[in-house]
């Protein structure tokens, strides 16, 4: 493999950035790989900038005047880099309680994940006051909207259902395997494509930093409790609600189950108004109530919804079952068969 080198954008910042010349297989090479994939500037203008190994540079764009959602720590516009559409995520810094240094990893392990059932991360950078994070657009809606909106745009028929829940399945399977959880997996953050109803995991157009998708890789999670900032306590594992455990695959299990129960029923898991109730509820181990209304052929939800983390089966295992016991016709919807 040729040398790759990363270089300053302009010659008049020489020396801020050290020059990078890398070749894969030479000692620290992932080091430096990574150490160069974290040189982000602004350029004049304040647009920003991110260096690529052939030494370009691009922008990422966005119009404020279309927004796709906002929060209380930034908002997500319609934008582009390198001239593809993209849904620019602007996270600024200030006055919120912004952990740099969790955008930092988001952006990392996002960088590593490659999967068709998972949002693209595009391109990031910042500049003193803001990170811009810019993802692939999906043309479409959120699976909260589809499945509790009459006047969506996407519309769902047929065994659409659960294809889109294999095409979960599929994406927690992959991630797991990257050593990766997902921590806030729940209706609002599966972009559903208006044509081809695939389901892709995407964290843009949520309410604020610690509710979006946010990928750890285990060695950054071990030790660290998830409470109710760390998700949407609806769809929360009850270790996480009760006991503040750590954030696991099987947490990612029952939220994917969580997510599942109010893709199957259309109604949410729990009837709650205040999340004590929902502690209560939970400290009684009483079954989420939209499992009263499941179909009996999705029974395997009830394996997922397990208030015992290591009874829950394994996205691998979730794959299996949606294969070989639902009957999908696989073939005319990916083109192959398993």
């Amino acid at each position: 493999m040729a040398p790759m080198e990363w270089v300053p954008r302009t010659a008049k910042r020489s020396g801020r950035f050290k020059r990078l010349v890398l070749e894969e297989g030479n000692e620290g090479y992932d080091d430096l790989v990574r150490t160069g994939q974290n040189l982000f500037w602004p350029d004049e203008e304040g647009c920003f900038t991110l260096c690529h190994p052939d030494g370009t540079s691009s922008l990422i764009k966005y119009d404020e005047s279309f927004l796709l959602g906002e929060g209380s720590f930034g908002q997500v516009y319609a934008g582009s880099y390198q001239g593809t559409p993209a849904a620019v995520k602007r996270i600024v810094f200030g006055g919120a309680k912004v952990n740099e240094k969790d955008i930092h990893h988001e952006i990392n392990v996002s960088l590593r994940l490659s999967h068709p059932n998972i949002v693209r991360l595009l391109a990031a950078s910042r500049n003193d006051t803001c990170f811009l994070l810019a993802t692939e657009y999906i043309h479409g809606a959120p699976l909260d909207d589809v499945i509790n909106s009459d006047t969506c745009i996407v519309k769902l028929e047929g065994h659409d259902d659960e294809f889109i829940a294999l095409d979960l399945a599929m994406a927690i399977e992959y991630i797991h395997a990257q050593h990766v959880i997902h921590q806030d997996l729940k209706p609002a953050n599966v972009m559903i494509q208006l044509q081809s109803k695939k389901a892709v995991l995407t964290d843009w157009g949520l309410a604020n930093i610690r509710d979006t998708v946010q990928l750890r890789q285990g060695s950054r999670i071990e030790g660290r409790a998830v409470g109710p900032t760390g998700g949407t306590f609806l769809y929360m594992a009850p270790e996480c609600i009760l006991s503040f455990q750590d954030a696991s695959s099987y947490t990612d299990m029952w939220s994917l189950g969580a997510t599942y129960l109010e893709l199957f029923t259309r109604s949410t898991p729990w009837v709650i108004r205040r999340q004590r109730e929902l502690a209560a509820l939970m400290t009684s181990k009483t079954p989420p109530h939209a499992l009263q209304s499941l179909n009996e052929k999705y029974h395997f939800l009830c394996s997922l919804l397990n208030y015992e983390p290591q009874s829950r089966p394994n996205a691998s295992e979730v794959v299996e079952f949606l294969k070989s016991e639902i009957g999908l016709d696989l073939e005319s919807r990916y083109g192959y068969k398993w």
